[in-house]
């Protein structure tokens, strides 16, 4: 699976961050996320790292809940065997049109 490092726009003033070691799933959920907020182009920069990692869909989803809000994983990638994207520019084009459910975007767990 791709990895790269990302430079996302959160907000229409300008509030960057950078996250290293990205997938396209996760990028699908980020765009979806923020794209709204950001002006409809939450991608800022995208590198692709020289690596990749050995991740199955199933554990790449469980990795991402244990990030991002369940719900919203659910709803971008649904089932057992969810269907994940593969390269970064169809992650992003399917982020942006993506309507995800209302919450925050991460859950606070407690112990």
């Amino acid at each position: 699976m791709k990895t790269a490092t990302v430079v996302l726009n959160l907000t229409k003033e300008g509030h960057y961050v950078t996250l290293a070691g990205v997938t396209p799933a996760e990028l699908l959920l980020l765009v979806a996320e923020h794209h709204a907020n950001a002006g409809g182009k939450p991608v800022v920069e995208l590198k692709p790292d020289a690596t990749e990692v050995k991740r199955e869909a199933n554990e790449e989803v469980s990795r991402l809940m244990s990030k991002y809000a369940a719900n919203k994983v659910f709803k971008l990638f649904p089932g057992a065997t969810p269907t994940l994207p593969t390269d970064f520019k169809q992650a992003e084009e399917l982020g942006v049109k993506t309507v995800l459910p209302t919450s925050k975007l991460t859950e606070v767990r407690i112990a």
